[in-house]
């Protein structure tokens, strides 16, 4: 059972209608569905969660009353914990991985935030397991702070139509991206998984292409769904992509995708192992001043880090070093050419585009090293990528693929665009006319979804 499964879209209609009868501890009618909903994806998830929750909750409440010495202990044994359990579920076949990369998180940040005096600690042991184990984002995210969902637990937002709109567009869209991704997927997977080296400059383009297509609308369609069925619930949860595919460079780009998992990894790792180099006794002191040295390493840490995070393998973590080298570079040359003179000298018309298609090559290569292929064929694939001499042969049939594929990258970034500049906050989205085309669009969306969806296709991120 999925989001975009008919069945379980018919099951929250049902709920949304009893959420909706009800005035008071709403989150104990979250409670319910969320374990509910963990038990029939994968049984021992939902017993690793009721676990690792317990302890960090009961660890959270006694840390405010704790001696010196024991709010270290009370900080470090459950986030101890749960990085061992993520690290067993990443390396060990059939350890419970349903959940476990995102719920994980929320419970590092809580003990994390409670030990800065950030957050009070969370008395309500119910309310604490609804904020940790809440189906909107427990399969694919995005990922959650405690500190902005446990808030959000005891409100008791009213349902308004302007917002209902809002989020039944959101829903759709995320329904159709899905299908998009749905399609793209065959391409992705009669290139990639049924033979065993590429077959031709064109073909090679538009495995590429529909691999990078795919992760996008796959992903931030799961976001919006999440997203939808949260608004209808009174649920804020965070934006996950900011039209990634116009990102001018590699930095750039990260900070428009996944942005809850950068962000989380920002606050909780990378600024922490910049201030702690700094303080290392085993570093020579020169290497503890230099602040530059300091970031670089902790920029290693991190994208590493976040490769393992994906899987324990090596496809991810060059996947991950790729992406590390490549945020530097940017962060370097954007630097070297911040000065007004370098500005006036290269900035002309076009640029800019010139430096989205830049940005866009570069990252499109890096996802094909996340494919489950060896490096050779992955080497090969980037050889048949740049074979010019090999564009002559080419089909109409194949070039109306590429293009098909195209539209699977532009159209996903048109509508976001139009969401975000106009639907974002619904109080500048009063007018009439544009609910109107709200309305239509929606439905449009889903006719595509119900006509080129494909059911039982996970997500991408459920096998994260």
């Amino acid at each position: 059972m999925s989001l975009d499964s008919p069945f379980f879209l018919c099951l929250f209609v049902l709920f949304f209608i009893f959420w909706n009868s009800f005035v008071s501890k709403k989150w104990f009618w979250l409670l319910i569905p969320s374990l509910g909903f963990l038990f029939v994806k994968e049984k021992w998830a939902l017993v690793d969660l009721l676990v690792l929750s317990n302890i960090t909750f009961y660890c959270g409440l006694r840390w405010p009353q704790a001696l010196p010495r024991q709010k270290t202990l009370l900080t470090c044994l459950p986030i101890l914990l749960t990085v061992v359990n993520l690290g067993l579920c990443k390396t060990l076949p059939g350890w419970p991985l349903f959940g476990v990369s995102f719920f994980s998180f929320q419970l590092i940040s809580y003990t994390i935030d409670i030990s800065r005096g950030a957050l009070a600690p969370e008395k309500n042991l119910l309310v604490f397991l609804t904020s940790s184990s809440c189906f909107l984002y427990l399969s694919s995210g995005p990922v959650v702070r405690a500190i902005k969902m446990l808030p959000q637990m005891r409100q008791q937002n009213e349902f308004h139509l302007v917002t209902g709109q809002i989020a039944m567009f959101r829903i759709c869209l995320g329904l159709a991206k899905k299908s998009f991704g749905d399609l793209l997927g065959i391409d992705v997977d009669s290139y990639y998984l049924y033979h065993s080296v590429s077959s031709g400059f064109w073909p090679a383009w538009t495995a590429t292409l529909a691999l990078t297509a795919q992760y996008y609308v796959d992903f931030s369609g799961y976001t919006d769904i999440a997203i939808g069925l949260g608004q209808l619930l009174g649920i804020q949860l965070p934006e996950n992509f900011n039209l990634p595919f116009l990102a001018t460079s590699p930095a750039d780009h990260w900070r428009r995708w996944h942005m809850s998992l950068c962000e989380w990894f920002r606050d909780f790792v990378f600024f922490p192992l910049c201030l702690w180099l700094g303080r290392v006794p085993f570093l020579p002191s020169k290497l503890r001043r230099a602040v530059s040295w300091r970031v670089v390493l902790a920029l290693a840490i991190t994208v590493t880090l976040i490769g393992l995070w994906h899987a324990a393998t090596l496809n991810y973590l060059l996947w991950a070093w790729y992406n590390g080298f490549l945020i530097l570079m940017s962060v370097l040359i954007g630097r070297r050419f911040s000065s007004k003179n370098n500005r006036a000298k290269f900035n002309f018309p076009g640029l800019k585009w010139i430096l989205i298609l830049v940005t866009f090559y570069l990252m499109a290569i890096g996802r094909l090293l996340t494919l489950p292929k060896s490096l050779s064929e992955i080497a090969t694939t980037i050889y048949e990528l740049h074979l010019i001499s090999d564009a002559k042969n080419y089909s109409i049939y194949g070039i109306g693929v590429l293009g098909s594929i195209l539209c699977a990258i532009i159209v996903p970034h048109v509508f976001d665009y139009w969401y975000l500049r106009f639907f974002q906050n619904p109080e500048s989205a009063r007018p009439r006319l544009r609910f109107t085309v709200l309305f239509a669009l929606s439905l449009f969306l889903l006719l595509f979804a119900l006509l080129f969806g494909s059911q039982g296709r996970p997500f991408l991120y459920e096998r994260i």
